[in-house]
């Protein structure tokens, strides 16, 4: 099993590598914490995304930052833009400022189409979970 790496005296944070055509790989940086998916993301997978996400914010201390790191992601579906904003809300209710790096080609369309680009791509300002759309 995958664990997030360089989280200190943290402890690990398990994601289970790659399964059902889906990696989720962790990495914290200081404060920060980037969770790189790769792969499809969709109804049947994106449960593995936001538990990576869910284990975060349960620890103690909680990261500063969490960034999404799609670059590896080639598809996305609603389902997944859901719990995106999902994802987004618990982190800003934590104190934990939420972002989505990289998307690209058609995953970059779909979150631009949806409305939700520039809310998921954190400009540094703090926003309330109440403002999404």
């Amino acid at each position: 099993m995958l664990v997030a790496s360089d989280r200190r005296d943290q402890g690990p944070i398990p994601v289970g590598g790659l399964v059902m055509g889906i990696l989720v790989d962790c990495q914290w940086a200081g404060g920060v914490l980037t969770v790189a998916v790769a792969g499809e993301v969709d109804f049947v997978t994106v449960d593995r995304v936001e538990a990576a996400v869910t284990t975060a914010l349960s620890g103690n201390p909680r990261p500063e930052r969490l960034i999404f790191d799609l670059a590896g992601v080639t598809f996305l579906d609603c389902f997944a833009i859901g719990r995106l904003l999902r994802c987004r809300r618990h982190a800003v209710e934590a104190g934990t400022r939420f972002a989505v790096r990289n998307p690209r080609g058609i995953v970059a369309q779909v979150l631009s189409l949806a409305g939700v680009l520039a809310l998921l791509s954190d400009t540094g300002e703090r926003r309330s979970g109440s403002e999404l759309p």
